[in-house]
């Protein structure tokens, strides 16, 4: 579980809080839109784009791309104020035998055993998640040794605001020792009351005129 101090804000007549949003983008032969000489276009407007002048095509009648051997590609488009939280590959060598592996992600060289593709299949590919990279705008990653199958699914995140009225109450989120999986709403301890928001825990303490909000959100 991660959990991350978001924001501690207050504005004259109402409170101003951030909600995680969550969104996913998926690169595959679906939403593959056009591709050209190093750069292919997706419909979900995220592109992917290479110095090597490669193509992507589909493998077969699957929803995989070929990938060329040690070549660089990028992934951009993703959209000003959203965070990718995880890239998950899932892939196989495009010639059974071929030993393949995501050599480099996000400008890092990754080890041949933290993303290994070589036992994949179409029907049963390899799955890598790569998370905790909190990514803005693009990133990169290249596949060796062989030509590589891939779909790719990211998962953004994005700050929505949320405005709440000014009142006699405090809004105060604390760190929960019950289930996060808990039902909505559900009374603490100290008999305040715990309102679930997507994946944000506000704690409202009935018992405290203050004004003010601290958010945290909690992912599994």
């Amino acid at each position: 579980m991660r959990k991350i101090l978001l924001v501690l804000c207050l504005l004259i007549g109402y409170i101003t809080g951030l909600c995680a949003e969550e969104k996913t983008y998926t690169l595959d032969a679906k939403t593959l839109q056009n591709s050209t000489s190093g750069s292919c276009t997706f419909t979900n407007g995220l592109t992917i784009t290479n110095g090597g002048g490669k193509t992507l095509s589909q493998y077969g009648s699957t929803a995989f791309l070929k990938f060329s051997n040690g070549v660089q590609y990028t992934v951009s488009g993703i959209p000003s104020g959203e965070t990718v939280e995880s890239v998950v590959f899932y892939g196989f060598p495009h010639d059974t035998g071929d030993q393949c592996y995501l050599a480099e992600f996000n400008g890092v060289t990754e080890d041949p055993s933290v993303a290994d593709f070589s036992d994949g299949t179409a029907e049963s590919p390899k799955a890598y998640n790569f998370q905790g990279w909190a990514i803005k705008g693009s990133f990169t990653f290249t596949a060796r040794t062989a030509q590589t199958c891939l779909w790719v699914k990211i998962t953004t995140t994005t700050d929505k605001v949320l405005k709440f009225e000014k009142d006699a109450y405090s809004f105060d989120l604390t760190d929960l020792t019950a289930n996060d999986h808990m039902p909505e709403p559900i009374a603490n301890t100290t008999g305040s009351t715990v309102t679930y928001v997507g994946r944000r825990y506000f704690l409202v303490n009935l018992s405290s005129p203050a004004n003010y909000l601290r958010a945290r959100t909690i992912f599994n």
